[in-house]
């Protein structure tokens, strides 16, 4: 099947699309992709407008493919994300998507795992694992690091852990808005003029989310649940950025096991070399690279997996595990909305 997928993520600063020829498998061909960035638009009118946003990024990858699709995966704004009341609301209008492009849509990815017991996320953990298996590899751990970071631990037969680490990028994005203009640290440029700050780099542990650190996956995060640590404010834009980046390293390196000696990293902080030299010095033991460098997708690595388990969907097979949500038994998910006249 021809798969449309969008994504727009916690950082909320676009959205991204990509078309996959795929089974839902092993067999996963990438065709085309487009970005819409969400510019200058406040957070309330990126939410109002969500829908519509998104139609506007497919009109656009329509315009410039031949291809003809079969489905879209939408996977909507994420607004609230907690699994200890049963709950992962992402807003947007399917039924409208469906209409407009006369295709079936696929929705609300993580209820039904929420349902069956499971923290609704992360969803990823299959798709980098079939990816590892087309490329024909083994021992893997694949790490997004977007708003929030989240970790996929793989052998070709088996799926160890999947799990949210902590902060990814928002950190440093919040940190960036309050002292500059800017929206975040592109390519790292602030994070490699500046030194770590020991101190604030051990209060972050203490501060930012208590508890969640030395909690054992399954566990997923919502960016409401990180506190914004008020010493941060003592630090200027660099070292602030440099102390950062290593935090989210440190987070993530924590969490690999041993045995892994590959560490692929997708996301905007596959972009940041201040994260990929920290997490480096926290792993030197391991092979460090990044998606782009595989062949892969720094960019759009989760609008493949919206597309990717749209078809699964579809054929009802697992979009989450026992080892990657918690959830009780293996579970499909997704609901389908097809177009009305």
């Amino acid at each position: 099947m021809i798969s449309l997928g969008l994504m727009s993520g916690t950082s909320m600063d676009g959205i991204d699309a990509a078309l996959i020829e795929t089974d839902g498998e092993f067999n996963i061909k990438r065709l085309a992709h487009e970005s819409l960035s969400y510019g200058n638009l406040s957070k309330s009118e990126i939410l109002e407008q969500t829908t519509l946003l998104h139609a506007d990024l497919i009109a656009k990858l329509l315009l410039n493919t031949k291809n003809k699709i079969d489905i879209i995966g939408y996977h909507g704004q994420t607004t609230y994300h907690n699994p200890a009341e049963k709950k992962s609301i992402q807003i947007g209008d399917p039924q409208y998507l469906a209409n407009k492009f006369k295709l079936p849509v696929v929705f609300n990815f993580r209820q039904n795992d929420i349902d069956h017991g499971g923290q609704g996320a992360p969803l990823a953990p299959l798709y980098h694992q079939a990816l590892m298996i087309q490329a024909g590899l083994d021992n893997m751990a694949v790490v997004n690091i977007g708003g929030i970071a989240n970790i996929s631990i793989l052998t070709k037969n088996k799926i160890l852990a999947g799990f949210d680490p902590g902060p990814g990028n928002i950190l440093i994005d919040k940190f960036v808005q309050a002292k500059s203009d800017q929206k975040y640290d592109q390519d790292g440029q602030f994070a490699k003029q500046g030194q770590i700050d020991q101190k604030v780099l051990d209060v972050l542990f203490e501060q930012t989310i208590p508890g969640y650190y030395e909690k054992n996956p399954p566990k997923s995060l919502d960016i409401n649940n990180i506190i914004y640590p008020e010493i941060l404010n003592s630090l200027n834009l660099h070292d602030g950025c440099a102390t950062l980046a290593a935090f989210t390293a440190k987070i993530i390196a924590k969490d690999i096991p041993r045995t892994i000696k590959h560490i692929v990293i997708c996301g905007g902080g596959a972009n940041n070399p201040a994260i990929l030299n920290s997490l480096k010095n926290y792993l030197p033991d391991c092979s460090i690279k990044t998606a782009d460098s595989m062949g892969w997708s720094n960019t759009y690595m989760e609008a493949e997996l919206m597309a990717w388990l749209a078809v699964r969907s579809v054929k009802k097979l697992p979009l989450s595990l026992p080892e990657t949500t918690g959830v009780s038994e293996p579970v499909t998910g997704g609901e389908i909305f097809y177009p009305k006249s």
